[in-house]
């Protein structure tokens, strides 16, 4: 019910769940934002380490609860989200991961996207979605600032060479 909820309000995108069939546009995709690479550490990233993050979930969570949606325009790949429900908590959803590329950037897709994405899950009954604001990425930022997420704790994260991330952990009620 929840990817029928998020296809009709993500119209006019194509949303499927994204799988190994879709690991090459997913690179090409990621390393379209380089700005998020280096943040991240992956300037080198594989389509083994897209592989992984299909699949990869924390210990306390079950396989059913990981989504791995993409948004297509005449079969391109132009968005990509990555979130968990039920996680931290009961009725919450962790998003992980939210890219467009970098050829669709700047048009509203970001925005239009996260609006569809909030209002199926409030009619699902989530009652807020949770996710980092990266000191370090402007365009994050100003994108959380759009939906009133506040912040609720300082994190530094090791990126996945070894260097540290300042990141806020954010929270927005639905």
């Amino acid at each position: 019910m929840l990817l029928k909820r998020i296809s009709i309000f993500s119209a006019p995108y194509l949303v499927r769940e994204l799988t190994e069939k879709d690991l090459s546009q997913m690179l090409e995709l990621e390393k379209s934002q380089s700005t998020y690479l280096k943040l991240q550490g992956k300037q080198n990233l594989t389509i083994e380490e897209i592989k992984s993050d299909l699949t990869s979930i924390p210990l306390s969570v079950k396989s059913e609860q990981k989504w791995t949606l993409g948004f297509f325009k005449a079969d391109k790949l132009v968005a990509m989200i990555d979130f968990l429900t039920d996680y931290p908590e009961v009725q919450s959803i962790w998003i992980g991961l939210l890219l467009v590329s970098k050829n669709e950037e700047q048009q509203g897709i970001a925005t239009h996207l996260l609006k569809a994405l909030f209002k199926s899950f409030k009619s699902e009954q989530f009652t807020n979605v949770q996710m980092l604001k990266y000191e370090q990425e402007e365009v994050n930022q100003k994108l959380l600032g759009k939906f009133n997420f506040t912040d609720k704790q300082s994190l530094i994260l090791k990126s996945h060479d070894g260097v540290d991330i300042p990141a806020i952990l954010s929270k927005l009620d639905l």
